[in-house]
């Protein structure tokens, strides 16, 4: 068979070729049908035609330099400006660290498990654990087993707790680094198993309320 780089290569640079200008994406694919051998295609019955595998298109097209028209239908695909990179040349292991999804995920969401990074990159665990960094550092939270950064030990762990005054009322004893309001962009799209349940849940509340980050008078203890 074909080795998948090469596979991927073969279509990113027919795609690019094909989009010398703005081009309609439907029209980019009738064309890279006509410039890949037998392999590279199958009959699609809602279609009802030949066209290239899905995948294929979907992963070779960033790599290929394109990027969507804005607002355009039928969808319009262009060069991305600027772009000079040769299709597949490096693998993810190539790149600078700070672009690794997995340390990314322990950096904005950590104390995290291998689990929790591959739900949210929808991968098996086996995977994320394969690719686990090897400066992720095993902590204890409510008596489980988490993993955070060794570079962010100092700002996750090592921070003063404060105590915030809510507008309940309710005094809370809480890590600054890890206050946040309900609409911070970092905030993980799902509930945090680290965060407070039950009766607790209540001082969470009061604590992430829009108006305690006004009204609210943190307290170093």
């Amino acid at each position: 068979g074909i080795p998948t780089l090469s596979a991927l290569q073969t279509v990113a640079t027919a795609m690019r070729d094909i989009v010398s200008k703005p081009t309609v994406k439907g029209e980019m694919s009738a064309q890279l049908t006509t410039r890949v051998t037998e392999p590279f295609l199958r009959f699609c019955r809602p279609c009802n035609a030949t066209h290239l595998y899905e995948m294929p298109f979907r992963l070779a097209a960033l790599q290929a330099g394109l990027e969507l028209q804005p607002g355009t239908s039928p969808p319009v695909l262009e060069r991305i400006p600027g772009w000079r990179r040769r299709p597949y040349t490096a693998s993810g292991s190539d790149a600078d660290p700070r672009f690794d999804v997995i340390r990314g995920y322990l950096r904005f969401y950590g104390p995290a498990t291998p689990a929790h990074v591959a739900s949210f990159l929808d991968a098996p665990v086996k995977d994320v654990k394969a690719h686990w960094p090897i400066d992720a550092e095993e902590i204890e939270v409510n008596g489980e087993k988490r993993w955070i950064l060794e570079q962010d030990r100092e700002d996750l762990l090592g921070s003063p707790p404060i105590r915030v005054r809510g507008c309940s009322g309710l005094s809370i004893r809480m890590y600054s680094s890890r206050i946040g309001r309900p609409w911070c962009p970092i905030r993980p799209p799902r509930r945090r198993c680290g965060q407070p349940s039950g009766d607790r849940a209540r001082w969470w509340s009061a604590a992430r309320s829009p108006d305690c980050g006004d009204r609210g008078r943190p307290e170093r203890s």
